[in-house]
């Protein structure tokens, strides 16, 4: 299963946008369904709720959002602190430190300060953005489908088969494990 960090901007972007379609919004839908594992820090949350408040999403909402990252979110202990190099903006450190900690596999941002040391990290975790992420989830899945229809595994239309795995992380695992 992919492992991310979700930066501030994208949790933002998916309580505040109005477009069902969003990368952002596709991401906690592809969470819900267990398709991907979100990781979190303490900060992080401390984080989220500060912005989304700020940015006028009722508290209620924050609140929820929190709590929904509590409860399905995977959360990691920041046990190493020095990572160089640092992200310009001081903030964005947790979300290295927590990709990095929690072995994620991608950042999604919209942040410059983190897609600027994006080629420092590259061995270690992707940072990129939400439509870039939802592309290769999306490829990854393509190929577990093609695998599995070259096998014998599974059958059926291609992309009947891809619109029912986006939806339902534990038939996506299941085929995989094939």
């Amino acid at each position: 299963m992919t492992r991310a960090v979700l930066d501030t901007n994208t949790v933002l972007s998916a309580s505040t946008s109005e477009n069902e379609r969003s990368a952002s919004r596709e991401i906690i839908a592809r969470w819900n369904a267990r398709v991907i594992q979100i990781l979190w820090c303490d900060d992080m949350l401390i984080e989220y709720a500060e912005v989304l408040i700020r940015e006028g999403v009722s508290i209620e909402h924050t609140k929820d959002l929190i709590r929904i990252f509590r409860d399905q979110g995977e959360r990691i202990d920041l046990v190493h602190f020095h990572e160089s190099p640092y992200p310009e903006d001081i903030d964005d450190v947790y979300f290295l430190l927590c990709a990095l900690n929690g072995h994620a596999s991608h950042i999604v941002t919209h942040d410059k300060h983190l897609h600027d040391i994006a080629a420092e990290y590259r061995n270690e975790v992707r940072i990129c953005y939400p439509g870039q992420f939802i592309g290769e989830l999306n490829e990854q899945i393509r190929m577990v489908i093609t695998n599995a229809l070259s096998r014998g595994l599974i059958e059926g239309d291609a992309d009947k088969v891809f619109d029912e795995l986006i939806r339902n992380g534990q038939k996506l695992n299941a085929i995989e494990a094939l």
